[in-house]
């Protein structure tokens, strides 16, 4: 009997302990790779979608109808800049236009038919496009957490989803011009001035 209950209560903790299984993931990535943006400028960011199995994608977990993703800026007052703009790349409601500027952008959208399918464990979609603007921003190094994860399969069940990490950026401050270039300049205005006289 109590050989029993050991081989129970062992057998629950491993499943306890087991991690969820998850189908699809979303990443949030700077498009075109992480490269420094000088603060004032603005830098485009990609919503994705990718799947955890590998293999043929012909079931509903792989091919979800609709998702919904939070992405959201370290800070709401600016210093770590701002979503000035969202775009829909897959149909659906996608963002509500109306929200931006915004240090919190909720994409929302419903294909109402299988609009994605992951033939192979490391395909992803891009399903959405946030531009950052950083007017105003602090140089710094900056996350952007996604939350609020949701994705509808194909029977109108839960897909179970994760979040592949936080998306990560950095502010550079603006260059200053060197030396020798405000040399150029006092010298082009000492030259106009002795020619004026």
């Amino acid at each position: 009997m109590r050989k029993r209950f050991i081989l129970l209560f062992s057998a629950l903790l491993c499943f306890a302990s087991a991690p969820l299984k998850a189908d699809l993931v979303f990443f949030i990535e700077q498009i075109g790779g992480p490269t420094p943006i000088v603060v004032g400028n603005s830098a485009e960011f990609g919503l994705f979608l990718g799947s955890t199995t590998s293999g043929a994608a012909n079931t509903a977990e792989e091919q979800p109808l609709g998702v919904d993703v939070r992405a959201t800026l370290d800070t709401g007052d600016g210093t770590a800049g701002l979503w000035s703009s969202g775009t829909n790349l897959q149909g659906g409601a996608g963002f509500d236009n109306d929200s931006f500027p915004t240090n919190s952008a909720f994409y929302v959208a419903f294909w109402g038919s299988p609009a994605l399918t992951f033939p192979e464990s490391d395909t992803r979609h891009q399903i959405a496009s946030l531009i950052l603007n950083t007017t105003g921003a602090t140089a710094g190094n900056y996350t952007i957490s996604l939350s609020e994860l949701a994705a509808l399969s194909a029977a109108f069940t839960e897909i179970p989803s994760i979040n592949g990490g936080p998306g990560t950026y950095t502010l550079v401050p603006i260059p200053e011009p060197t030396t020798v270039s405000i040399l150029a300049l006092s010298m082009m205005g000492i030259m106009i001035q002795r020619r004026r006289r």
